[in-house]
């Protein structure tokens, strides 16, 4: 073979070399796009070697978040003991020293709308064949909805705790109650049905003064004048319009009354 049929034949495979690794680093680039996350690949000096449009999202300089500084203040995360952690403590950083992140760090990362997103950021290193450190592998998950989902289930969580405690206060105090309507009717009755007839009286009583504190939104008081008129309507003074039975009533509206009070 002549000299220009070996230069052709050279010329013809290093085509084709170039073409293959067009057609790998093109499977690669669809490759990271297909994946739900921002993923890239990064050198020793925290610039992206290859990534997906997600990851240049949060990173469109190139530079991982701790060799950032105009938008390194864009990222806060926290130790478990809730203390700040510094550019230095990054997932990044720490994979530039060897350290393995995963399944990754929590971070609040604010968008340039100002909204403050959460994502899980891992990132491992990178060695050559000799065990050299190159760079490292960063991901970078958006878990906005799920942290503040999980949030609204604990807020859920911790006012169900505070409404059983407040529950189980109230059926106390109604306990109680019931037990000082009991001895009282007891002392002061002549006879069984006396007594029953007290007690179911002071019963309906109270169960209407419930009814009224059932109705009333968290944080209302009982208005006097409506306990007073629902006892004295169901006594038969007054008529239900308040002023065609024996009682005519009158005095400040809205007078209101603590719960225990009411009780």
């Amino acid at each position: 073979m002549d000299d220009v049929a070996i230069i052709a034949d050279l010329r013809r495979r290093l085509a084709e070399s170039e073409a293959a690794l067009h057609q790998s680093e093109a499977r690669f680039a669809a490759t990271l796009e297909s994946v739900p996350a921002g993923v890239a690949t990064l050198d020793m000096n925290g610039r992206m070697v290859a990534s997906n449009s997600e990851y240049q999202c949060f990173c469109p300089t190139g530079l991982m978040p701790s060799q950032d500084p105009g938008r390194v203040a864009r990222w806060q995360a926290w130790s478990e003991d809730g203390r700040p952690l510094q550019p230095d403590e990054f997932p990044g950083a720490r994979a530039r020293r060897g350290e393995c992140v995963t399944p990754g760090q929590e971070m609040l990362f604010t968008d340039d709308d100002q909204q403050a997103i959460w994502v899980r950021v891992a990132a491992v290193p990178v060695r050559n064949e000799l065990g050299v450190l190159t760079g490292q592998a960063s991901v970078i998950s958006d878990i906005d909805a799920l942290k503040r989902s999980a949030e609204s289930l604990r807020e859920s969580k911790q006012r169900q705790v505070v409404m059983v405690a407040e529950l189980q206060h109230r059926t106390r105090n109604l306990i109680a109650v019931v037990s000082s309507i009991a001895a009282r009717m007891l002392d002061g009755a002549s006879s069984l049905q006396e007594f029953e007839r007290g007690f179911n009286d002071r019963l309906s009583a109270l169960s209407r003064v419930q009814q009224m504190l059932s109705h009333a939104t968290s944080g209302q008081r009982v208005k006097f004048d409506d306990l007073l008129r629902a006892e004295l309507l169901a006594l038969g003074a007054i008529g239900r319009k308040g002023g065609d039975g024996h009682l005519i009533l009158a005095g400040p509206p809205d007078v209101r009354m603590h719960s225990v009070s009411a009780l």
